[in-house]
């Protein structure tokens, strides 16, 4: 039996017994370390600095500590009770608005995640009322190697109430993060953001995401391979789109988007998706893969316009195109080449 040394009980830190009788499993040890600091009154040290210095924690951690304390009311901040009380009104009317069908149904349309988090205690009610989110709490620590803070928590509960992501859906999601070595909240956010728009709703629908999120990834380094000047180990959110629509939806090679990127080059637009995309465009809409091929397939149509008519147009609208497509554009001033 463990008990305190007699020795040490001149001086005493009282700790409420909520802390530890409703908090013991839910709060993380950075979050009761602050606690215990604050509970000691040392010096009076309030700031963010002091108390990361004097509990050997980041200040991310202690701010993250903060906040679980005053979310469930153990600490008291008096500039943030008003907007906690408004952040807690607005959730329990969120949640109100969404039924379990409405959990199932298309969510293409969801707003993004609002910025309000629910509470320590809506947490622990959520995680009461459903087994499996306590399950997903457990399983989230192992995948992203340790416990987590108040910010995590609520990001992952709103992932699970507002977006209707399944427990596996998530749990596939952290992995992915965990994978491209970033776990922060977010990011995670900003990955279920984006898996919703895509209409991901089951443990396929996610392998098949992230299988063409490496696949992505993949091109982005071959086009780096290839000479293609791009910043970055792996490509924003506007990037991807670019590529998915080129890879996807357009069937084009890693060697047909560098030939693209050279064409921008010679237009002056180095490095430029969108004037990339223009070309890649005319390709498409022309069944060609490549300028020569675009070239063959413009001097084919109009050779067969010449025979058809029995005369040879002074012009081709394909040919138009093309040439604004991929040659300069030179202005000439009135007069120039008379004699």
């Amino acid at each position: 039996m463990y008990r305190i040394n007699p020795s040490l009980w001149g001086a005493v830190v009282a700790v409420p017994a909520q802390a530890v009788e409703k908090h013991l499993k839910l709060a993380s040890p950075a979050s009761f370390k602050v606690l215990l600091y604050i509970l000691s009154g040392r010096n009076g040290e309030q700031e963010i600095s002091g108390i990361a210095s004097a509990t050997a924690l980041t200040e991310n951690e202690v701010r993250d500590a903060l906040d679980y304390w005053c979310a469930c009311s153990v600490l008291e901040n008096d500039a943030d009770t008003e907007k906690k009380l408004e952040e807690s009104r607005r959730l329990e009317e969120l949640k109100a608005s969404l039924s379990e069908k409405d959990r199932t149904k298309e969510n293409k349309n969801l707003r993004p995640i609002p910025v309000s988090k629910p509470t320590a205690g809506q947490i622990a009610k959520r995680m009461r009322e459903q087994p499996e989110l306590k399950n997903l709490y457990n399983e989230a620590q192992l995948i992203l190697g340790g416990t987590f803070g108040y910010d995590m928590q609520g990001t992952l509960l709103m992932l699970y109430d507002h977006y209707g992501f399944p427990a596996e859906v998530i749990m596939m999601l952290l992995q992915y993060a965990a994978m491209q070595k970033n776990t922060s909240t977010s990011h995670i956010k900003s990955i279920g953001e984006d898996w919703n728009k895509n209409g991901i709703k089951t443990l396929a629908d996610a392998e098949e995401q992230i299988k063409l999120l490496y696949y992505i990834d993949d091109i982005w380094s071959e086009l780096k391979k290839l000479g293609v000047e791009l910043t970055g180990d792996k490509p924003n959110s506007t990037q991807s789109a670019y590529l998915k629509a080129w890879i996807c939806d357009m069937g084009f090679d890693a060697h047909n988007i560098n030939e693209a990127f050279a064409i921008a080059d010679e237009k002056g637009a180095k490095g430029s998706f969108a004037q990339a995309n223009k070309t890649l465009k005319l390709w498409d809409k022309n069944s060609v893969k490549s300028r020569e091929q675009l070239d063959a397939a413009t001097n084919t149509k109009k050779k067969g316009a010449s025979k058809a008519t029995g005369f040879e147009s002074s012009y081709d609208i394909n040919e138009l195109a093309r040439r604004a497509l991929y040659e300069p554009l030179v202005v000439r001033k009135r007069g120039d080449g008379k004699k």
